[in-house]
């Protein structure tokens, strides 16, 4: 995505920024779905035993040695981060999408007369 110009902003041309929402809600959708199972498979991972080599065929859903269960553990982890980056990605490009948005708008009003979208243009918007 192209970011939203800063401040001052001319009127004309048009800001050439992104303000299509499709890649932020790829990241979104991205997100969830690394993100849902992630946090599944480390919590389930976290929360069942390592196999005694004692208790035989009751070992059936457990993990066969403790290394196996760090690196599942390990992997969701992993996912999970991978996760957490695709929302934050998500995140600024719904707010440079928005930026650009209203950016473009005020360029609209300043060249059509509106006096207080070129103050605006100049200025930025307070944050």
């Amino acid at each position: 995505m192209a970011r939203p110009p800063k401040p001052p902003v001319e009127p004309a041309p048009p800001a050439a920024c992104t303000t299509s929402r499709l890649a932020p809600a790829l990241d979104t959708a991205g997100a969830v779905l690394i993100g849902v199972p992630a946090v599944t498979v480390t919590a389930v991972a976290i929360a069942t035993p390592a196999c005694n080599q004692a208790q035989g065929w009751d070992c059936l859903f457990q993990f066969p040695t403790q290394g196996a269960k760090a690196a599942t553990i390990v992997l969701g982890l992993v996912f999970v981060g991978l996760a957490v980056v695709d929302t934050v990605s998500a995140v600024n490009g719904f707010e440079w999408a928005n930026d650009c948005q209203a950016i473009q708008a005020q360029q609209l009003a300043c060249v059509s007369g509106t006096e207080s979208s070129c103050a605006a243009l100049r200025t930025g918007p307070a944050r």
